[in-house]
This record gives structure tokens, C-alpha cells and sequence, in this order.
């Protein structure tokens, strides 16, 4: 009885060793892999790194563009109230 314990709790360890490995090699694919062949877990975690610092610069783009175009409309606005108070007082002087 004790060495069928034994032989139970070894098929045990073995099977949870089994879904350990297959575990650890669905996490591999889960990566690219880095010129020598290998999984490249650094180079992941600098893609996200990379992926998130271009976000942030677009972002800022984004935000001096959005800045100008405003800028230029409250130019344009504005010029245009005056063209049309300046038309208006001609009217009205002569």
C-alpha cells in the first residue's frame, strides 16, 4: 500500500509538472523571438515601452495642432467681427 501511495503521488507531481511545461511553452509563443532564436522577453517588454512613448508623442502633436487650429480660428473669428464693425460704422457715419 505505501508504494502505491508513492506510485500516486508521483503521477501527480508528474502531471502537474506536465501542465507547468506546457503552461511555460504557451507563454514562449506568446513572445517573439530575438535574432539567436530565443524568446525575447526583454525585447517585449521595450516594444511596449517603444508602442507607448510614440502614443505620447502623437498625443502631443495632436494637442499642438489642435492648439493652432484653434488659435487660427479665433484669428479668423475675430477678424471677421472687426471687418464687419468696421463695414457697419462706415454705414452709419455717412
Amino acid at each position: 500500500m505505501a508504494s502505491e501511495d508513492n506510485f500516486d503521488k508521483c503521477t501527480v507531481a508528474h502531471e502537474r509538472m506536465a501542465r507547468v511545461e506546457t503552461h511555460l511553452e504557451a507563454i514562449d509563443k506568446a513572445f517573439v523571438k530575438n535574432d539567436l532564436g530565443e524568446v525575447d522577453y526583454d525585447g517585449h517588454r521595450r516594444a511596449h515601452a517603444d508602442a507607448i512613448e510614440a502614443a505620447n508623442t502623437l498625443k502631443g502633436y495632436k494637442n499642438n495642432i489642435t492648439t493652432k487650429v484653434g488659435a487660427w480660428s479665433a484669428i479668423g473669428a475675430i477678424s471677421a467681427i472687426i471687418t464687419l464693425f468696421l463695414d457697419w460704422i462706415k454705414d452709419h457715419i455717412k
